[in-house]
């Protein structure tokens, strides 16, 4: 896990960074667990799960993740830009492009938890089965003032999917998906 870096119960601040080219199972570019870590204004891109959270996996963490741009990840599973998995993080003003999960969530994965995503844009993301932008299960995420836009997914619901899900979608733009 881990490719880039792994925060385990950590209070890391990441700002300014160039996080590119590695490869784990799960997190590729960043493997948050237990965290309570700052992201900020760096490119996460070009990084290889061979699971899931091509760029960034966080699970069961605070972490404030702002003004990042994550593309080009990769998950063989689930969560290509990144996937939030039992996660309370806030994801503001990133930007989520050409990510691919061959299963669910090309952007965004979201999994068992109450993540916020905020003033985000998820564009040209894809996924061979559900959610190419966005793919929620079993949470209670609140996505607020997100442009979701010409994602691709070859099975269910290029933009977004929801599954045994309470999210709110408040103010958001879902075009051309």
């Amino acid at each position: 896990t881990g490719g880039g870096m792994t925060l385990d119960g950590c209070e890391v601040s990441i700002i300014d960074c160039d996080i590119y080219n590695n490869t784990a199972d799960y997190g590729s570019g960043i493997y948050l667990i237990a965290a309570e870590s700052f992201i900020s204004n760096c490119r996460i891109h070009h990084n290889r799960s061979l699971e899931a959270g091509g760029g960034v996996y966080a699970h069961s963490d605070r972490s404030f993740i702002t003004n990042c741009q994550i593309s080009d990840n990769f998950a063989g599973i689930s969560g290509g830009g990144i996937y939030l998995y039992q996660s309370h993080s806030e994801v503001s003003q990133c930007r989520f492009t050409t990510n691919h999960a061959v299963i669910r969530g090309g952007g965004i994965r979201i999994n068992s938890d109450a993540p916020d995503i905020i003033d985000c844009q998820v564009v040209n993301n894809t996924s061979d089965e559900y959610g190419a932008g966005i793919a929620c299960m079993i949470s209670q995420a609140a996505i607020t003032n997100t442009l979701i836009a010409s994602n691709q997914c070859r099975d269910y619901a290029g933009g977004m999917s929801f599954e045994s899900d309470s999210t709110d979608v408040v103010n958001c733009t879902v075009v051309d998906n």
